[in-house]
């Protein structure tokens, strides 16, 4: 592994124009103040004053600039920093192939070992110099596997009576990256590449904005890098909880993230003017999905439907279509089987995916078998081919959007129905346990539980379970099923394939000795507890 070399490599240009000793100047006090022929020299001046000299400078420039004005350069920044300038020549640029030995040069020069940042000074840059600069440094922060942070300095003298400036354009290189990455981000919802720039572009901010006097509230893009990294990594890992709704008391992440663009919109367009029309096109792209409080109301299902469409924008075609498949299975789901995290239940959601699969038949066969054929590699005897895949995959994104607000499961057949399916009629229960059958479900139909011959055989307790569950109740989402062990066993098994949650009434035994010692039994209620699924 090549060992780390901190410090600071300087690249500046040199010309064959004949520099004349100007005052250059990069902050308001005297100490901030530097005379020279070159600007270089003022570059390394600076940087000597404000943190560190430059462990390297380099000069780039035609074999004719660097006769004319190396010497006296090399004199100079070797008096302020300690090192003597290298040179790096090039061709003039009078072909195409001279313009492509102009590229490599700067190429090079602009990769530095890794630790050290770069510092480029293009104020001498001669023609189209300036211009490969910046071609070169796109490149490598585009195709080298480690980006050095670089700043880009520019003296100019706008104002002849005053010192000429140097002034740092760090934030207009750092806005290339920040832009090519939220591009990217809006093509992909990937954010490993936004993140940092959103970072180091906050930096340069700061620093351009304490150099400038610090006018006006000092920028923070920090918050929205944060929120950046959460939001890419629950969308990258589909956890639509996370990105919907939130987690134990948070706000969701697309919220989260609305918030903290809306933050940095100030700043953006205080200094980065460009890039706000870029802001609102990241807001507008996370709308759909903002203010969920639920998954399973209209909003919810609005707000799934637009996830999976974006995953499917994205080419993310295994997201889009587990997406499509949860979408569907929430529509049936309790409360605490719609609501990812502390209070899930699984088999509330099993009974869920029972029930989409009874109430939409074919579309959760058609769901469930894409679904499938992607997430398992296409390990299958007949795997689709890539192009109808795709196809499928959009089309089941079309038909779940098309979907939303259409009623399904029990809301579509009526009042929900707990069905107790037992000897113990509901009107003599307990109002404990009448008031939590009601909770569950506001209307109760009582089913008496038949005897079982002790002679009957399996097939016999098999065929009793089948016509019992004919005469289920539509709308039944809850069953207390309490009786003969083998019918129960049959009768739970059904209803769970129905999508319908099965529970047995716990109860405390109460005795209590009376006169003559005659003891009373009595049961009281405690809570029902679920079935587990068969």
């Amino acid at each position: 592994m090549e060992e780390e070399v901190e410090g600071i490599r300087l690249v500046s240009f040199l010309g064959k124009a004949n520099y004349q000793q100007t005052t250059y100047a990069w902050g308001d006090g005297a100490e901030d103040r530097y005379m020279s022929r070159y600007a270089t020299a003022a570059v390394c001046q600076m940087l000597t004053k404000e943190e560190t000299p430059p462990q390297e400078v380099c000069i780039v420039s035609t074999d004719e600039a660097w006769a004319m004005h190396g010497g006296a350069l090399s004199q100079e920044v070797a008096a302020i920093t300690g090192v003597r300038p290298t040179h790096r020549p090039i061709p003039y640029g009078e072909t195409q192939e001279q313009l492509w030995d102009q590229f490599a040069t700067l190429r090079d020069a602009f990769r530095v070992p890794s630790g050290r940042s770069l510092v480029l000074d293009i104020t001498n840059g001669f023609r189209s110099q300036p211009f490969f600069a910046a071609a070169a440094l796109s490149f490598v922060r585009a195709v080298d596997p480690e980006r050095p942070e670089v700043r880009v300095y520019y003296a100019g003298n706008l104002v002849p009576e005053k010192p000429t400036a140097i002034w740092d354009l760090t934030p207009f290189t750092e806005l290339v990256d920040w832009a090519q990455a939220l591009a990217l981000f809006l093509k992909t919802g990937r954010v490993e590449d936004v993140v940092d720039p959103t970072k180091r572009l906050g930096r340069a901010l700061r620093k351009a904005w304490a150099r400038g006097g610090m006018q006006g509230p000092q920028p923070q893009l920090d918050r929205l890098a944060a929120a950046l990294k959460a939001f890419g990594e629950d969308l990258a890992t589909i956890r639509t909880g996370a990105l919907l709704l939130g987690r134990q008391g948070e706000s969701s992440s697309v919220d989260a993230l609305v918030r903290a663009l809306q933050d940095a919109e100030p700043d953006v367009r205080r200094h980065l003017p460009p890039l706000a029309d870029v802001v609102q096109r990241i807001r507008d792209f996370l709308e759909p999905l903002t203010g969920v409080t639920s998954l399973r109301d209209r909003r919810g299902e609005e707000a799934l439907a637009s996830l999976a469409g974006l995953y499917l924008d994205m080419q993310r075609y295994s997201e889009a279509a587990t997406t499509v498949r949860e979408a569907w299975v929430t529509r049936y789901a309790s409360p605490e089987a719609a609501t990812p995290g502390p209070g899930h239940s699984r088999q509330a959601r099993n009974l869920a995916e029972f029930a989409c699969a009874r109430m939409d038949r074919d579309t959760f066969r058609r769901i469930s078998d894409m679904r499938n054929d992607i997430d398992h590699g296409g390990m299958n005897p007949s795997p689709a081919p890539a192009r109808t895949l795709i196809g499928v995959v959009s089309r089941e994104v079309d038909v779940l959007r098309r979907s939303v607000g259409q009623t399904r499961g029990a809301e579509a057949q009526g009042t929900p129905v707990f069905l107790n399916l037992s000897n113990h009629a509901s009107e003599r229960w307990e109002d404990t346990q009448r008031e939590a059958a009601l909770a569950l479900a506001p209307r109760i139909v009582d089913f008496a539980f038949p005897e079982v011959p002790p002679d009957a055989s399996e097939d016999d307790v098999k065929k009793m379970a089948e016509d019992l569950l004919e005469k289920v109740p539509e709308g039944t989402s809850h069953a207390m099923v309490q009786g003969e062990f083998t019918l129960t066993w049959f009768l739970v098994h059904g209803l769970n394939r129905r999508g319908i949650q099965c529970l047995a009434a716990t109860s405390r035994r109460d005795v209590v000795t009376g006169e003559g010692g005659v003891k009373t039994v009595r049961f009281r209620f405690v809570r029902f507890r679920s079935y587990s699924l068969i």
